[in-house]
């Protein structure tokens, strides 16, 4: 804003103001002035205007010290006020203005050495008589030449100079200048600004013209010092084409710059002193050549093998700038083998047990290297059960127990899941023949538990989950909680209350916000032994006893898994279970429909649990049509629609008469059939449901017509 705080003016007069005013959003639609007079409090308008632009001349002002401001609306209606600036109309002789000096107030002075300390002044109704620095006097008679003119006439000292000693170490300095007019009217200001003995820095690493491969790790070193009279430095700065790329604090001053592409760089270091002057090195130029890349092929996904299983590791590497030197492959870090030709592939024998992160990486002739995202196998020994996402399987074998009290109850797979319980009033009790001459862990309803630490992100996945539980609830129990995971109480966890006043709840996430289902709990629960299956599928959940749904619902919530919750057995939180559990298998994933039976017939039978009669699936033939002609040689495609009410569809078969043409296992289920001969062709559609069911679509006949024949032709 102009004029600026402190100016003086000839009263009466003109005082023109400008402003400095935008609008970053839109723009600025409406302008006020005003004014108050020392000693006031009422602000008096003392004009308008439509933008910021230009001059605002306050006309004809009379002799006072006013503060002068301005209000600016933008085109949103949202206002700004300036700060208020005070100035002085007088009808005596005005003071003349020291417009700046240099050094100014906070600036930095380099040592040793000499330096000019200039003063720019005027005087707006007479003449400068004279500039004093620190009380020393110089007068225009002093030469060189200090006068000159500036627009409105008035002269203007430009080039003062005042020179100084050698200061031993760096301190604040004041200077004091005193500006007299020709009417003996002073003006006094006090400069305070440093001088420093500035600091050197001399980048010691990497050398110009170093070569290096993507993704490259650099390492920036630097050696920088200052008067030994200024102390410490703060900070070493590191810069690759003008942007931080790493500081450091103390010597020695280094960092790792680290993940750098391909490219070419500029680098320079800088070092900042305690009176924050900064000095910077030259520029170097270094070269980063493009690196090899590699993907791992083989397996591309996470897998689960048994103890001694031969593995299959294959690696896809593309070339950078160098020839490829070889292929490693590693399990958490520890080397497998190495390949240094192509096809890079190994088989990988493991004998332990164990959870492995498979890596695959790439050396390049210039010593450059990449590696992969690690692939998670799970080595362990898993029976009949599908091993893939099996994250904690408990049952009868894996009990420790004294006196028939349960201490820890492990987890069979190698993610160590295990649940335990140090208390001894607390410790559920073993029963060697729970079930059908099996083992079970027996909860007393009121205060057993079994439970321990676990990352969510190895037991769970947010939206995912097949968990099945062989479990008795005792009648007389309402409010059991079997199973659980959870980080922040029903704001996150995984709840099975099975039952809660004779209700299914099913929670998987913020119970309160989405993360429940329910149903009601099906006839004959208390007192029986039920194999339970408990499934997420995205947002779609659902609850099977013996065989058959009981309820199925949608989620609104995903549970938060990246982080560390506490994994219970026989109850969550304040809800116990009362009854008894004889195995638990947690998987991370939705197991597909054939899956699904294996796993439901292999605790049926180890059990000898019943299975709730199969409702056999439905299926339907909907293309071609009843009737249809085509020709033999043609491509047609079979479709067929396919549901199971208390199951999932596992494959779709397609027969021409007795003759199996194809199969499909997902929906939609469709195959594309190309007939070789003529003939009529009775087709069907068959659906196996996921406890071996199967149902057969009405038949559909259609006509196979011989292939066309071209004419023949001959000019006779």
């Amino acid at each position: 804003m102009s004029p600026r705080a402190g100016q003086f003016f000839s009263a009466p007069g003109d005082v023109q103001i400008s402003l400095d005013a935008s609008d970053p959003d839109g723009s600025i639609t409406h302008v006020l002035y005003e004014r108050k007079t020392e000693g006031t409090d009422e602000w008096v308008a003392l004009g308008q205007a439509d933008s910021a632009d230009g001059v605002f001349t306050w006309e004809n002002a009379g002799e006072g010290v006013y503060e002068i401001r301005a209000t600016v609306t933008d085109n949103r209606l949202a206002k700004a006020l300036s700060e208020p600036v005070k100035i002085t109309l007088t009808t005596g002789n005005l003071p003349p203005v020291i417009v700046r000096t240099y050094p100014a107030e906070g600036d930095f002075v380099a040592v040793p050495g000499k330096f000019t300390f200039e003063v720019v002044a005027y005087d707006p109704d007479g003449d400068i008589k004279s500039i004093a620095v620190n009380r020393g006097a110089f007068y225009p008679a002093h030469g060189p030449t200090y006068w000159n003119e500036n627009d409105d006439g008035h002269s203007v000292l430009t080039d003062t100079r005042w020179k100084t000693g050698y200061y031993p170490k760096s301190s604040k300095v004041k200077f004091i200048v005193d500006v007299t007019d020709n009417q003996d009217k002073v003006t006094t200001l006090d400069v305070i600004f440093t001088v420093n003995h500035a600091p050197t820095v001399e980048l010691t690493a990497p050398s110009a013209g170093t070569e290096f491969v993507s993704p490259a790790t650099i390492s920036l070193t630097a050696n920088a010092s200052d008067n030994a009279a200024d102390g410490e430095m703060r900070h070493v700065d590191f810069f690759a084409n003008g942007e931080l790329v790493g500081r450091s604090t103390k010597a020695p001053y280094a960092h790792s710059w680290e993940e750098v592409e391909a490219g070419e760089y500029q680098i320079t270091a800088a070092v900042t002193d305690r009176h924050r002057q900064t000095v910077e090195t030259e520029p170097i130029t270094i070269q980063v050549l493009q690196g090899a890349s590699v993907a791992l092929v083989q397996p591309a996904a996470n897998i689960a093998v048994k103890p001694g299983g031969t593995t299959r590791l294959e690696a896809d590497v593309e070339a950078g700038s160098a020839a490829i030197a070889k292929v490693e492959f590693f399990k958490n870090d520890q080397l497998i083998g190495t390949d240094s030709e192509a096809p890079y592939a190994l088989d990988w024998t493991e004998a332990e047990a164990g959870v492995y992160q498979v890596t695959a990486k790439v050396t390049d002739a210039k010593g450059g290297f990449a590696i992969t995202e690690a692939v998670e196998a799970a080595v362990f020994e898993s029976g009949e059960y599908p091993a893939l996402g099996l994250r904690l399987w408990l049952d009868g074998s894996s009990v420790t127990q004294e006196a028939s009290k349960v201490s820890v109850w492990a987890d069979r797979t190698p993610f160590g899941h295990d649940t335990s319980q140090a208390e001894a009033g607390q410790q559920p009790a073993f029963h060697s023949e729970g079930i059908n001459g099996l083992p079970a862990v027996v909860f007393d309803g009121s205060d057993d538990i079994l439970s321990g630490t676990a990352n969510g992100a190895t037991l769970l996945d947010s939206n995912a989950a097949s968990l099945f539980l062989v479990m008795k609830q005792d009648g007389g129990s309402r409010n059991n909680a079997v199973f659980g995971w959870e980080s922040d109480s029903h704001r996150n966890h995984l709840d099975l209350l099975f039952t809660y006043n004779n209700v299914l709840l099913f929670d998987y996430g913020n119970a309160s916000d989405g993360g429940r289902i329910s149903g009601a709990q099906p006839d004959r629960w208390d007192n029986n032994w039920h194999l339970v299956e408990v499934y997420r599928d995205g947002a779609t959940g659902r609850v099977a006893v013996g065989g058959v749904p009981v309820f199925e619902g949608e989620f609104f919530d995903d549970l938060a898994v990246d982080v560390e919750g506490t994994l219970s057995i026989g109850g969550v939180g304040t809800l116990h279970h009362g009854g008894a559990v004889a195995e638990v298998l947690v998987y991370n994933r939705t197991l597909s429909a054939v899956e699904v039976a294996k796993v439901r017939n292999i605790i049926a039978n180890k059990f000898d649990l019943p299975l709730m009669a199969n409702q056999l699936p439905t299926v339907a033939l909907t293309q071609p049509a009843d009737g249809a002609f085509f020709k033999a040689g043609a491509v047609r495609r079979l479709e067929a629609t396919a549901a199971d009410k208390d199951g999932a569809i596992t494959k779709v078969q397609f027969f021409a008469a007795d003759t199996l043409l194809g199969e499909d296992s997902e929906a939609p289920f469709d195959f594309d059939w190309t007939p070789s001969t003529a003939a009529d062709v009775v087709l069907t559609a068959v659906a196996t449901d996921d406890r071996e069911g199967q149902s057969t679509s009405d038949a559909v006949s259609v006509t196979v017509l011989p292939p066309n024949v071209g004419p023949e032709v001959v000019i006779t």
